[in-house]
């Protein structure tokens, strides 16, 4: 028959087992391992100082010889035997640390504080794994900018050597204590990288795309000559225009006004004239014709003896002013 020490000695054992199982996630933990390797800074140290896994494995083993002694009772006396074992102190080594409880209380407290150590790791592991794959991120940018460098043939090792030490650096610093980064430093790690990284991308485009602009350069370049030896046959046929026109030269009068024009068929003669004389001031020429009176004087600056327009041009101007003259002549010449 089941009795009360029974089960109080199968309850005291189930919380032993899950002590022992959480023991041994604390020492199989990967970042325990880490933290007994390494030195813990700030935050991380604060943190894991409240960790003491020796004192938990001797409080483990105190709380033990107490179940064996429980599990070893028999008789009559059994009852009153566990009872006394249950209410005493778990004897411990004062030298340990560990706390002044009965067996179930101990029990409980070393449960609790494994829990912390746990979580503690847990976290640190956490930072940890962030902290790797911030490495990893980095490492795979330098990376990137060393094969930039090797499509430019060039030497990388002036531009990714000393960022290479800064993310060493950096990581060595975070590694003591991966619950406290320096963002500030990760981030101007980051975008520096990042700014290396697209400058040899793009110089690596540009050398892709050279031959191809250089082509159309000399396109271009060709062009313009054409267009300059064009500039200067034109120019020269301008000059040459400008020093000969092929314009006739005639006469002009002796007071600056416009040039006479050539005598016309129908220019009445002197006979003519003096038979009927207009009233104007003109008066017959020495050679027996007659001429046209002088045009007044005119002010200002006298036009230019050769038509600037072309000798086409100005002879059908003397034309059409000859054809004016004669009409007006012949229309006061006597009947």
């Amino acid at each position: 028959m089941r009795t009360d020490t029974d089960r109080v000695i199968a309850e005291l054992a189930a919380v032993h087992d899950r002590l022992a199982a959480a023991l041994y996630t604390v020492d199989s933990h990967q970042t325990h391992a880490l933290l007994r390797g390494g030195e813990p800074r700030g935050a991380t140290a604060r943190l894991w100082s409240g960790v003491d896994v020796g004192r938990l494995w001797s409080g483990f083993v105190a709380v033990r010889a107490v179940l064996d002694r429980l599990r070893d009772l028999g008789g009559r006396h059994r009852d009153a035997d566990a009872a006394r074992i249950l209410a005493a102190f778990v004897p411990v080594d004062p030298l340990d640390g560990l706390p002044d409880l009965p067996p179930a209380a101990f029990l409980a407290d070393l449960e609790r504080q494994c829990a912390e150590a746990v979580d503690a790791l847990d976290r640190i592991g956490a930072a940890r794994t962030a902290l790797t794959e911030r490495v990893i991120e980095l490492d795979t940018a330098l990376e990137a900018a060393v094969a930039a460098h090797h499509r430019l043939g060039a030497d990388h090792a002036a531009t990714t050597g000393p960022l290479q030490q800064r993310l060493q650096q950096v990581y060595g610093e975070a590694l003591h204590d991966p619950l406290t980064v320096d963002e500030a430093a990760w981030s101007a790690l980051r975008d520096e990288l990042a700014r290396t990284v697209r400058r040899l991308s793009e110089l690596a485009a540009l050398r892709v795309a050279l031959p191809g602009r250089l082509t159309r350069l000399d396109a271009l370049l060709d062009a313009l000559a054409a267009a300059e030896q064009r500039a200067r046959q034109t120019r020269a046929t301008a000059v040459a225009k400008i020093a000969d026109p092929g314009c006739p030269t005639w006469p002009t009068s002796t007071t600056g006004g416009r040039p006479r024009s050539p005598p016309s068929s129908a220019t009445p003669t002197r006979s003519t004239w003096t038979a009927g004389r207009p009233s104007t001031g003109a008066s017959p020429s020495s050679t027996g014709t007659w001429s046209p009176p002088s045009p007044p004087p005119r002010t200002g600056s006298p036009r230019p003896a050769v038509c600037s327009t072309g000798a086409r041009s100005c002879a059908a101007g003397w034309r059409r002013t000859g054809r004016r003259r004669s009409g007006s002549t012949a229309s006061r010449s006597p009947a």
